[in-house]
């Protein structure tokens, strides 16, 4: 995520995305059953999750429960573009989804903030659905 606002608009859309590979090794190595891994790329959070997710549910998700980079708040005011369309199009500051067991979900955070060297959220769950993403105050 960058939070860095002395950045222009060209040089953070340029900056090259995170690589997840060591903290998801870590978390693998401490046990933790990854039911599902999402790269939030092309396809944004609306899209990208739930091709990873049986059909039987949907993803839920809670946008004020992780901060949004100001670069995301540029592009929607100055694009005119709406929340929904933003959410679909672009990560939204989330570089990677973690799915896991619900009973989990405590340990795997700790885990997840000793592994990764950036913030960690809980960002929503996973409930009995028809394969949607939820995402709330994002219409």
């Amino acid at each position: 995520m960058y939070t860095d606002k002395s950045l222009t608009v060209g040089s953070a859309l340029l900056k090259p995305h995170v690589n997840y590979l060591n903290g998801i090794q870590y978390l693998l190595e401490k046990g933790v059953a990854i039911k599902s891994l999402s790269h939030i790329t092309g396809g944004g959070l609306i899209e990208n999750v739930k091709r990873t997710l049986p059909k039987n549910v949907d993803s839920h998700f809670y946008k004020e429960s992780w901060p949004i980079n100001p670069i995301f708040r540029a592009i929607e005011e100055l694009g005119n573009v709406p929340k929904y369309e933003m959410f679909r199009t672009f990560n939204m500051g989330l570089g990677l989804t973690i799915v896991v067991a619900k009973q989990e979900a405590k340990i795997a955070l700790e885990l997840a903030k000793e592994a990764f060297s950036m913030p960690v959220y809980e960002v929503g769950k996973i409930v009995e659905g028809s394969g949607k993403t939820i995402i709330e105050g994002a219409k």
